[in-house]
């Protein structure tokens, strides 16, 4: 049994958004995209330092749940999380904050000391139960 179901592009966008974690689709007409059996394909891939500052918290929020875990924590466990006086923690605060059960001390490094690599940088924090 062959089905024919007709997709609005809404649908399709938002599984798209969804199982490829991308921020957003756009259905246009393209001239220069890759072509396959069922269309075409362009994929911006710029980074954009509001994209790469994104990129950052998400790394760092991942490493600190690694932390939580390595020191056999509970989700319900709340840490301090002590991180550098950097513009992009503070501008990230709330979101840090909520994802990885913390509250953030900015300053000095205390607690467990972690480090951590981003596009061949080296960051810091340290975790306190």
């Amino acid at each position: 049994m062959k089905l024919d179901a007709k997709l609005s592009h809404k649908s399709v966008s938002d599984v798209i958004e969804r199982m490829a974690n991308i921020k957003q689709v756009k259905f246009t007409k393209l001239d220069e995209a890759t072509a396959f059996e069922n269309g075409k394909l362009l994929l911006d891939t710029k980074v954009t330092e509001k994209l790469r500052e994104e990129w950052l918290i998400r790394e760092l929020v991942r490493e600190v749940q690694s932390r939580r875990k390595q020191m056999n924590l509970k989700v319900t466990d709340k840490i301090k999380l002590h991180l550098p006086p950097e513009k992009i923690y503070k501008s990230w605060r709330n979101i840090i904050e909520k994802k990885t059960g913390s509250k953030i001390v900015f300053g000095e490094l205390r607690g467990e000391k972690t480090e951590f690599e981003f596009e061949d940088e080296v960051y810091w924090f340290g975790v306190v139960k």
